[in-house]
């Protein structure tokens, strides 16, 4: 019988690497349902294979990489934002191969999983020539996904006794005196549901991307998510700068989401949640609390985690410690030793200068095109999920599915580059 599931299991995998060699969807649609059930749900997929446990997720991006490698070879599509991704992979192999020797292979693998995962699903998405009917597509199948998340979301708020999750929980002592219904992550993943609906509305005034924006922008505030907050908040002011006359058109959608959030409070607040004002109230004026605020104290691990990386020479700096570095740091009383809680720091002390430049050069130029892009609609949301992923990399580091909207977003920039191509040839008369 386990010989038979095995074989089962073998054939499948083939299957489903000949169709990501065609359909970028065969992969983008297992990694978010992934992404939903073992992240942001908490739940546990994996089985025990000898002393290690395998995911769904892991024979996903063995597809995807699979994929990416053979459409690569062929040169299905290549462009500069793929071979700048190449380069960030290529330093963080480095980072990794510097890990494996100080620290081991198994510390350097377990630190550099997260970024691995990224990192493939991004590069398999930009080995396809995306389209602007492909973006749309993605976009209704990641806001599918969101909408199953944020139903669950506010079960889990209404009763906690649905909730999924079974890791260890973490605690917060503000937001309804339980748990948080979701991690950041799981938050951030509804909010650029959000905000893509927002920025397709500004234009095409469809309503089901209106209702998008209006139903998931007030789960986003009661999720209670800072971070998160600042990120969406970022997106629209960089939306409304870059565009003010159609910006002002989100005015009464914003005014409503406001309506609807307070209306969401406060029908909390009658179902025995008296804690929520506190909990806003406590948002506000936590972060200007030195005492007690959560931005202190993870700018003072900044400080010590950079500081100590820098006293270790130009070679730490260059090219970092490599994978598997610890992360522990005295902040005032306590010994901390969990993540930087920073997605540029955390590169840094594992990659080095070598590492992050790439990474922080891809953001970038992908910021700048989106701003000179022609497509009204693929700017704006361009412009709006790249503020919020750069903000949000300040406090967190990105889940794997990020890795997908990335390649999105990158392979946006080699249509536009292909599409100037284009025009210039036919300008010269080729």
């Amino acid at each position: 019988m386990t010989e038979i599931l095995i074989l089962a299991g073998v054939v499948a995998f083939c299957l489903i690497c000949a169709a990501a060699c065609l359909r970028w969807e065969a992969i983008a649609i297992p990694v978010l349902i992934s992404a939903v059930v073992e992240v942001h749900l908490g739940l546990d997929l994996g089985w025990q294979l000898d002393f290690t446990s395998i995911y769904p997720i892991d024979l996903i991006v063995l597809a995807a990489a699979l994929a990416a490698t053979i459409r690569q070879i062929t040169g299905a599509e290549r462009g500069i934002a793929s071979l700048i991704w190449l380069l960030v992979l290529a330093c963080w192999a480095l980072a990794l191969a510097r890990g494996m020797a100080t620290f081991g292979p198994v510390d350097a693998l377990i630190g550099f999983r997260k970024f691995l995962y990224v990192g493939v699903l991004g590069l398999y998405v930009l080995s396809f020539s995306i389209g602007s009917r492909d973006i749309l597509r993605f976009f209704v199948i990641w806001a599918v996904a969101a909408g199953l998340l944020s139903l669950y979301a506010v079960l889990v708020m209404i009763d906690s006794s649905f909730s999924l999750r079974i890791e260890e929980q973490f605690v917060s002592n503000y937001i309804f005196a339980n748990e948080r219904a979701l991690p950041a992550a799981g938050a951030l993943f509804i909010a650029q549901a959000a905000l893509v609906g927002l920025s397709l509305s500004l234009r095409d005034q469809h309503l089901p991307w209106r209702m998008l924006a209006v139903a998931f922008l007030p789960l986003v505030v009661v999720l209670y998510h800072r971070t998160v907050w600042v990120a969406v908040l970022a997106g629209i002011f960089v939306l409304l700068i870059t565009d003010p006359r159609r910006g002002m058109r989100m005015m009464p959608m914003l005014i409503l989401i406001g309506v609807v959030s307070i209306f969401s409070l406060l029908l909390l607040s009658s179902l025995g949640h008296d804690v929520v004002a506190l909990s806003l109230r406590d948002a506000v004026l936590e972060p200007l609390d030195t005492r007690v605020s959560s931005i202190g104290w993870r700018v003072e691990g900044w400080q010590v985690l950079v500081s100590r990386a820098i006293g270790e020479g130009p070679l730490r700096i260059l090219f970092g410690a490599g994978f598997g570095v610890d992360y522990l740091r005295r902040i005032g009383w306590s010994t901390v030793a969990y993540s930087p809680h920073n997605l540029y720091v955390e590169i840094f002390l594992n990659a080095g200068l070598v590492g992050l430049m790439p990474f922080i050069w891809f953001f970038g130029h992908s910021l700048y095109r989106a701003l000179i892009d022609a497509d009204y609609t693929l700017r704006t949301t361009r412009i709006v999920l790249l503020s919020s992923l750069m903000i949000f990399g300040l406090s967190y580091n990105f889940n794997f599915e990020q890795g997908l909207m990335l390649g999105m977003l990158g392979a946006l920039w080699q249509r536009q580059n292909a599409a100037e191509a284009a025009m210039q040839l036919h300008r010269a008369g080729v």
